[in-house]
């Protein structure tokens, strides 16, 4: 071809992209796209030794066998799945294949899998819990439960089913929070006193934490560890027999000691801990936490709880938001300019687009925005911030009535604010794709860099709220902003240039 037409048009800047966008985002960026590249990287540098002679193989057959499981797992289609951007509808069974790769790069050369990699990329599901975390609250820690105490906490109970095991003596774990701490109750079915070099550590999966492990301190060296079902950040080890406890941070491949002041007591069959937020990493609301129990006699692990998969905690409201507007909207208006009826899919139940309640708060570093719906919500679809069906904008008019930002909302929504009004921010929060947007100076939409929203989903109010830090809105006092706010039906697969909302279409 060159041959043909050697006159070549120069290209001077060659954008990256992929072949569906303008960008690497499939690939990178989310934690389990970056624990992915990690795994290869550690592969293939223990490969290296192999390459460059530092090791020598079994057989040159041997090594290129090796090399060519290497190969097949640098394919990119693996970190396609990897994220909450693309779902495969079972993930977790490619991050076996990728995984099982891996290992078979060391079996190739006669060496021993390392830990790391019989450790999920994909955290297990969250264990469905018996009873729902619905408001911060703080429980005394003295080793007692007392009636009504842990009412309001999240739980689950021990189902061993046909498979229980007699050394199986945890029942039930509690967990809470409050702006201070994270709090835990686990209850045993026998004394504590039955294990006479018994340990308790509880592990946490924290959004601030530097890195993460994905088994348990007895068990890190050992060649069939105790897989914990997720990568846990933080760890804290209370001993049953001196009422004392100590705290670890995941290093790069084993638990390392951390300072913190830990409160804990044991009872007869109960075990409170309160650990402080500061050792998480100064959370907030919308944060989520991953968290397991692990009951150990000495160094040998007898019962993880919940049993092969993590529990989930979404930080509510922690009571350190000063709500600044507050919007009632009528009931059973949610029917558009006065004709519009929802899908008939059995996932738009009545009411899931009906709002009841919009309001703006603050606090030291956040703006938040509360949606309160009459219909229930609901995540059918498995978005990561745990709802699907229901769209939210919220139009910030940083100087009210001057006429200077963008009338037109975002893309498919069909409307513009009043002549005279214009936004200068626009939050946007669906299950996926969540951003904030503001106008430039020619008036096109652009996303603003390191936006980041966090999202709590209170299914007892049928409410979501979500918050935005104030340092990506600039100056001013929010107090004197203009807002508007706008709930839409979710779509990932719209008409062209309508942004993820659903189409309206004459009914037949």
């Amino acid at each position: 071809y060159l041959a043909m037409f050697p006159e070549q048009r120069k290209l001077d800047k060659l954008f990256s992209g992929a072949w569906f966008s303008a960008n690497y985002d499939t690939w990178i960026g989310e934690p389990e796209e970056t624990a992915g590249w990690n795994y290869l990287a550690r592969v293939r540098e223990f490969l290296s030794d192999y390459e460059r002679g530092k090791k020598q193989a079994p057989s040159p057959e041997a090594l290129s066998e090796a090399f060519q499981y290497m190969y097949f797992a640098e394919g990119s289609d693996w970190f396609w799945w990897y994220g909450a951007d693309q779902d495969s509808g079972n993930d977790a069974y490619f991050d076996l294949g990728f995984r099982q790769l891996l290992a078979k790069v060391y079996e190739s050369l006669g060496e021993s899998v390392p830990t790391f990699v019989h450790v999920p990329i994909i955290a297990a599901a969250a264990a469905e819990a018996q009873q729902q975390f619905t408001e911060p609250f703080t429980p005394t820690i003295d080793g007692t439960a007392a009636q009504g105490e842990w009412a309001k906490a999240g739980m689950l109970g021990f189902s061993g089913g046909a498979m229980g095991r007699a050394e199986d003596l945890l029942t039930e774990l509690f967990y809470a929070a409050d702006s201070k701490n994270l709090y835990v109750l686990v209850n045993a079915k026998n004394d504590w006193s039955s294990l006479p070099a018994g340990k308790l550590s509880l592990y946490v999966d924290s959004p601030k934490g530097s890195g993460g492990l994905g088994v348990t301190r007895n068990s890190q060296a050992a060649e069939a560890p105790f897989l914990l079902g997720f990568n846990a950040s933080h760890l804290v080890e209370f001993d049953l027999a001196s009422g004392t406890a100590q705290a670890y941070t995941a290093g790069a491949s084993a638990w390392v000691e951390a300072p913190a002041e830990l409160n804990g007591a044991a009872g007869a069959r109960a075990l409170e801990l309160a650990v402080p937020m500061s050792l998480l990493g100064e959370l907030q609301a919308g944060d989520e936490l991953k968290l397991a129990v692990v009951l150990s006699d000495g160094e040998r692990d007898l019962q993880g709880l919940p049993a092969a998969s993590p529990a989930k905690i979404n930080l509510p409201e922690l009571g350190n938001t000063e709500w600044i507007l507050e919007v009632a909207d009528p009931e059973g208006d949610d029917h558009g300019p006065g004709a519009y009826l929802y899908p008939t899919d059995g996932v738009f139940k009545e009411g899931v687009l009906d709002v009841l309640n919009f309001k703006v708060g603050l606090s030291e570093t956040d703006m938040a925005f509360a949606f309160s719906f009459r219909g229930p919500i609901e995540n059918p679809w498995n978005s990561g911030s745990n709802f699907s069906v229901q769209t939210m904008d919220v139009y910030i008019d940083k100087d009210p009535g001057a006429g200077t930002g963008s009338r037109v909302l975002l893309g498919g929504r069909g409307a513009a604010l009043s002549e005279g009004n214009g936004w200068e921010f626009a939050v946007w929060n669906e299950g996926w794709t969540p951003n904030v947007y503001a106008p430039d100076a020619d008036g096109k939409l652009n996303p603003v860099p390191g936006a980041s929203l966090k999202t709590v989903v209170n299914a007892s109010t049928n409410t979501i709220t979500f918050r935005v830090p104030l340092t990506l809105l600039g100056d001013g006092d929010p107090r004197s902003w203009a807002y508007a706010a706008m709930v839409l039906s979710q779509d990932g697969f719209p008409s062209p240039g309508v942004q993820r909302v659903r189409d309206v279409q004459k009914a037949e």
